[in-house]
């Protein structure tokens, strides 16, 4: 079977479009190549509920997909992703970062720049050429790479230094200036669903050196308690 020309869309009036072609083996042979490519595609109706009201932008990109038949564990392929116009917010993380940073703006992040390309061939993801930015608060670029279920990476962040004045001597945990951020590098390691890195403990190694410091960080977080609590 060969297909020339499909063209989707939830509305023939917007940019969007989902575009494929390609052929499939119907007899003995049964391979697959098929390439698709999407434009101004709504990210809300692709996730899964919990995330519906937390990401929302257009994704852009293409797919290349390959096999000699059509399991998952025969195939291989590549891709890249754009999400314009991103935005993200109501995630705990952020609302966390918010609280210890006492910064307000990371409760929402309204993402400049969001790409990344990967491939794969099973049992094994690359996710490469990561890049993350809203520009004056936080940029993050890097390479993750998943092998059943085994997890490795490694991200560069890159925070501006307003974002980083609640640690104590920060300059040693993100020791490089580049761009207007001050950077330090990340490393994966761990499983999907038990993702470890590095940074934590680096960062409880900041507060160790300086005990004033982690205790006023309590007392802020205790009163910020009391005001939730009680009230202003």
């Amino acid at each position: 079977m060969t297909l020339y020309d499909l063209d989707l869309a939830s509305d023939s009036r917007s940019d969007e479009s989902i575009r494929a072609q390609g052929h499939a083996g119907l007899g003995q042979d049964k391979s697959i190549d098929a390439k698709a490519n999407f434009n101004s595609v709504p990210l809300r109706q692709w996730l899964p509920t919990e995330w519906k009201g937390r990401l929302k932008g257009s994704a852009f990109g293409d797919i290349h997909w390959t096999g000699k038949d059509p399991k998952l564990e025969s195939s291989s392929g590549e891709g890249s992703l754009r999400i314009h116009n991103a935005r993200v917010d109501d995630v705990p993380l952020l609302n966390k970062l918010a609280e210890l940073a006492q910064k307000k703006s990371f409760e929402r992040l309204d993402l400049n720049e969001c790409s990344l390309s990967f491939a794969w061939r099973y049992p094994e993801i690359e996710i490469k050429d990561i890049t993350i930015e809203e520009k004056g608060k936080f940029r993050i670029e890097g390479e993750i790479s998943i092998r059943r279920p085994v997890l490795r990476g490694t991200i560069r962040l890159g925070l501006t230094r307003e974002y980083l004045d609640w640690l104590p001597n920060p300059e040693e945990v993100f020791s490089r200036r580049s761009s207007g951020y001050l950077w330090t590098d990340v490393h994966l390691s761990g499983t999907i669903d038990e993702p470890r890195q590095d940074l934590s403990q680096r960062i409880i190694e900041l507060f160790k050196e300086s005990p004033g410091a982690y205790l006023g960080l309590m007392f802020r977080q205790f009163g910020d308690w009391l005001k939730k609590t009680f009230g202003d």
